[in-house]
């Protein structure tokens, strides 16, 4: 069944026992911010169509729960009606999934201390980090069309002018339906990918800022997306097979720091688009392939200063 809380102090103070929420239950924070810090051991999907083992299910507030975390089987969380925020440590060997409705209802994760669980699902909308190691070491998979790891809550970054590596392995999902987004939330922040990227479905970079996709043995086949922001390769290899669209009117760059020749194909995503295609300094990029639709009205804008 599922157990609601109705005030801050329903679960006692931080120095009650720990809690435990068994496989098929659902502990719901129900837009409050439990006093007690002690561990929570959750594993399971939760109870009925409560979306999973612990909810937010109330639309007043965002809820925090600052105790640690131990997944004692595979878990799903939800913010089923609003946002809550997990500051403590989260460990176990299990996936954790991560559902939602909305991006505007996100899990996110504050804590200070390194996660350890054993692979990350995002199932819903958005996961929002402050630090790549609240991110585990596990890899992390798209199962949505919506998925998003985002820097910090969709509505403001974690940080600006930040440049840090996200070592995961990354999966964009079990089919072409499946997108996997990537947002470093600022158009000053850069977040390098150096994990190998697997799966059929779409990688996209997207809130503003650079993405550095380094490992040229990534194997995803659903194609990038280039939303608000730029992708940012030496190989063109690094960006697995499938096409490369530009999402945006004049936001999406791709940029190549090294010589390329590029047979892949390229499409804007409007008529009106413009796909604006960065070659460093002293490199060549020759592109084999077709952009589509520029003979209806789509730009390609060529930038920097190689040929």
């Amino acid at each position: 069944g599922r157990l609601q809380i109705g005030s801050n102090d329903a679960l006692g103070t931080s120095s009650s026992p720990s809690i435990t929420v068994a496989s098929g239950a659902t502990l719901d924070l129900n837009s409050q911010t439990p006093t007690n810090t002690n561990a929570l051991t959750i594993s399971g999907t939760g109870a009925g169509s409560y979306g999973g083992a612990l909810v937010n299910s109330s639309a007043v507030a965002s809820s925090t729960y600052s105790g640690s975390i131990t997944l004692a089987g595979d878990t799903t969380i939800s913010p089923s009606a609003a946002s809550f925020f997990l500051s403590g440590r989260i460990t176990g060997n299990y996936t954790l999934t991560v559902g939602g409705t909305a991006a505007t209802k996100y899990v996110s994760l504050t804590g200070t201390s390194a996660n350890s669980m054993g692979s990350i699902n995002l199932a819903g909308y958005d996961l929002a980090f402050t630090n790549v190691n609240q991110l585990g070491n596990g890899t992390i998979t798209s199962s949505s069309a919506n998925a998003k790891l985002v820097y910090g809550p969709s509505s403001s970054p974690a940080a600006t002018g930040q440049s840090f590596e996200l070592s995961n392995a990354l999966n964009t999902g079990a089919d072409s339906a499946k997108i996997l987004t990537i947002s470093p939330n600022d158009s000053s922040n850069t977040i390098t990918l150096s994990g190998i990227i697997s799966g059929s479905g779409k990688l996209k970079v997207g809130g503003g800022g650079t993405l550095v996709i380094t490992n040229t043995s990534n194997t995803f086949g659903g194609g990038v997306e280039i939303g608000t922001g730029g992708i940012s390769v030496a190989s063109d290899s690094a960006l697995g097979s499938g096409t490369v669209n530009f999402g945006t009117a004049t936001s999406s760059a791709l940029y190549f720091t090294d010589n390329n020749t590029v047979s892949r194909n390229f499409t804007l995503g409007s008529s009106s688009y413009t796909a604006n295609i960065d070659v460093a300094n002293n490199k060549t990029v020759t592109l084999n392939g077709t952009i589509t639709p520029i003979s209806t009205g789509g730009k390609l804008n060529k930038t920097g200063n190689g040929t």
